[in-house]
């Protein structure tokens, strides 16, 4: 006389952050990140240059 037990399958997934998906976007957003931070930098460097230049034109007259 046995016991009849419900059986039931499921699948645990991986969790979503080491998904192929989401270690993606975390790149993208990095690169573009980086990508923000250079052109931030490289304008401020050139706000600077235009500022040195205008200095030195207004010196020289």
């Amino acid at each position: 006389m046995g016991v009849n037990l419900p059986h039931f399958r499921f699948t645990i997934t991986k969790p979503f952050w080491a998904q192929w998906y989401f270690i993606s976007k975390i790149a993208l957003a990095l690169i573009v990140l980086a990508y923000w931070i250079l052109r931030l930098r490289l304008n401020q460097a050139l706000k600077i240059e235009r500022m040195r230049l205008r200095i030195a034109q207004d010196l020289t007259r």
